[in-house]
Parts: C-alpha cells; structure tokens; sequence
C-alpha cells in the first residue's frame, strides 16, 4: 500500500500509520478482535506492509477499510467470503471477576466457541455445545467447590455462565472452561470474598451424651454467608440461644447449662450443656434472638443410661420404729 498526495504521487517522508479494519457487506466496521496480527503498521518510504494479517471472522461479502489519521479512508475493491472452520477450541470473551462467597460472580464469565482461526461457531455441530466449569485444583488449596451454574450450554457458539458461584473464601481461584471434543482455556485469576451474615451452621454438632455430663462434644455454632464462611468480624458477637427437641423420651428432658451465649466474632461456642434423663433422637435448636435468621437443628443424638457410679436406698416401710443406719447403710427395727 502506497501513501500519496493528492496529485498521486508517492509521500516518501511520511511515518504516518494505517490500519486495516474488516468490514461486513453492510459496510459496518467490525470488531478489532477480527482482524488479526499486526492490523496497524507505520510507513516506510511511503509505503506500507502488513506481514502478518489474518481475518478471525467468518462470514460473506466482507471487505477491507484502510485508515490513516488525517488521511481519507480507502476499501480494497473487491469482497471476499471467509468460510466457518472446523469447531476445536474455546475462548474466554469475559472472564471471571470477584465475588462473595456462596453469591453469584459479580463478573460471570463468557466463553467462546471457535475454530482454530478464533471464529465463533455461531452455526453447525458446536456451536450449541454444553461447556464446564471447574477450579482448577492447583488454585484450590481452600478445597472450595462451585455450588451451581458450573454448566452453560452454548447459543450460537457463546457460553455465559449467568449463575456461577463458588462456595469458600480464597484468592487466585482459576477456572478452567472445557467440552467434549474443545481444547479446555483457563481464566485469570480472581478472588472470593467472605459475604454478609446470611444463615446460621452448626460447625461442631453435639454428641457423645452421657447423663448427667457435660457434653464430650459440645455444639459451636457460627453466624455464616451463603457458602458457609465464617463471619469473623468483631461487631459480630449476636446472641445465639439453645434448647432442646426431645425425641423417644420417657418423662420431660432438661437441658442444663448456660442455654444463652454471645458469638464472639460470629462464633458461639456452648461449653457446659447436660443432660439427665436417657433418650433417643434428641436434637438441639440454636435460635438467634434478635431475629433475621432462620433456627438451626442438630444432627440428632442419643443420651444412654450411664455406667454406675453410687447406690441409692428407696424405703416405702411407714414402721414409725424404723431407722436407717447411714453408716453401714444398713436397714433394722429397733427393739
């Protein structure tokens, strides 16, 4: 390509740069993305070359515009038809952004289905392909997992992931985007961060009950955000109340102990709760009294009679004359 004045002649002392834009047969301008390689060169004694352009986009009637600042605007003659290749890879258009924990991406991402010159498959086999998402293992020390929209089925060769999220706090999580038959892409990394308090869990559940013991393994409980981080902040410290839902039960169960505790930094941590009366399927239920959430159940638990541990006398004789000997425990009437 030449630069000239008006009169034609070639303008040897010009660097000036030009650029190569795709045009469709409408005579819009296309996306820079479909044209690629170097689409901008600078001249060189008034002339300019591309070396390396290629055309990322299928489709028909297509032409070029060559542009240069100050410079009017000038077309290949001619249109040209780009065919759709064979479908053998995937390409990230959005990639993943941040997020909170258990809360969809406030980036979702949106991969491409290509051929191997990076046109979308916007028709024919691939184009409506199901793509997954997963962590790539290597950016998941967290052992964090992706609670829903891991799958987005294509249209017209584009995948968006609407619904994406991913449970667990961390940072530098990479997804890593595949499909039967595609080459997989992984994204950049991005971060999770802890939400709001949204609900209540049990992170330690109450078990190995004996009657009239503390607990062996006493409940904890932690105000948490959708994917069940821990809220550990310092203003956090709600109070979180007990009480217990009797199950196979013979006679009416109290839960002895402190039955109201404050979290202290979102966690509440139980440490003096008992039991009396044996019974199966015993559940606790943690209820936080300024309200907003929704009461928590255990798992259930079981309180079976205990070893022993002492003698009890029950007497129902009414002998106004009889005495009980409290030091050898023994039973007699006197003369």
């Amino acid at each position: 390509m030449k630069i000239v004045e008006q009169g034609g002649n070639r303008v040897l002392d010009t660097d000036i740069s030009v650029t190569a834009v795709l045009v469709d047969q409408a005579g819009a301008s296309l996306p820079p993305s479909s044209v690629g390689g170097h689409p901008t060169e600078a001249a060189k004694k008034g002339g300019v070359t591309f070396t390396d352009l290629r055309i990322t986009y299928a489709g028909n009637g297509l032409s070029m515009l060559f542009s240069a600042p100050g410079v009017s605007p000038v077309y290949w003659t001619g249109t040209f038809d780009i065919l759709q290749g064979a479908g053998t890879f995937l390409s990230i258009a959005t990639h993943p952004g941040g997020g909170l924990g258990g809360v969809t991406l406030e980036q979702v991402p949106v991969v491409r289905v290509t051929d191997s010159l990076d046109n979308t498959l916007t028709t024919g086999p691939g184009s409506n392909t199901t793509v997954t998402a997963s962590i790539l293992q290597a950016s998941n020390p967290w052992g964090a997992s992706i609670t829903k929209g891991a799958k987005s089925v294509a249209i017209a060769g584009v995948a968006t992931f609407t619904e994406l999220a991913i449970d667990s706090y961390g940072y530098c999580y990479v997804l890593q985007f595949s499909a039967p038959g595609f080459s997989s892409v992984t994204s950049f990394p991005f971060k999770v961060s802890v939400g709001l308090p949204q609900i209540m869990s049990v992170v330690t559940q109450p078990g190995l009950v004996r009657p009239g013991y503390t607990f062996d393994s006493l409940p904890k409980i932690a105000l948490t955000d959708l994917g069940s981080n821990i809220i550990d902040l310092e203003s956090l410290n709600d109070r979180i109340e007990v009480s217990l839902v009797p199950g196979n039960v013979t006679g009416t169960p109290v839960l002895y102990g402190n039955t109201m505790l404050r979290a202290v930094r979102g966690v509440a941590s139980f440490t003096d709760l008992m039991i009396k009366l044996k019974g199966l399927n015993y559940r606790l239920n943690f209820h936080r009294v300024a309200g907003g959430m929704a009461d928590v159940l255990s798992m259930p638990f079981d309180v079976f009679t205990g070893e022993a541990q002492g003698l009890r006398v029950n007497c129902t004789c009414t002998h106004p004359r009889m005495q009980i000997d409290t030091t050898y425990m023994q039973t007699y009437i006197q003369a």
